[in-house]
């Protein structure tokens, strides 16, 4: 698509200039230097998740819904991030992204569930 055929709401230049490829379930937060007042958030950033990991959640969270349809239970994703200085001086943050660590039997019943749904 070229800017001709682009939405009003989208420039050209929308695209963000990454020097990097961004890995698989990782990302970055820095600080929020339009902040105002206290209500704004400190950092922001983004993570580029894996569409596997993605789907995972999504199918293990319809398996839980199908159990029971009051469920309140949601996905979660693991979260680890480093402290970080850019080449000019900045700190960041780099975050990674995982599903959690389960127990054995926590492990086995998930399968288990993603199995009879399958």
């Amino acid at each position: 698509m070229d800017s001709s055929t682009k939405p009003a709401y989208i420039s050209a230049t929308a695209e963000p200039k990454k020097s990097f490829d961004p890995r698989p379930n990782s990302g970055v937060l820095f600080q929020n230097l339009k902040k105002k007042d206290e209500k704004q958030p400190d950092l922001q950033g983004s993570i580029d998740l894996d569409p596997a990991l993605l789907a995972e959640l999504v199918k293990l969270h319809t398996c839980y819904l199908l159990e029971d349809a009051g469920t309140k239970t949601l996905p979660k994703i693991a979260l680890s991030v480093w402290m970080k200085k850019s080449k000019a001086g900045k700190v960041y943050y780099s975050i990674q992204a995982q599903k959690p660590f389960l127990e054995k039997d926590a492990y086995v019943a998930e399968r288990n569930l993603l199995r009879k749904h399958s």
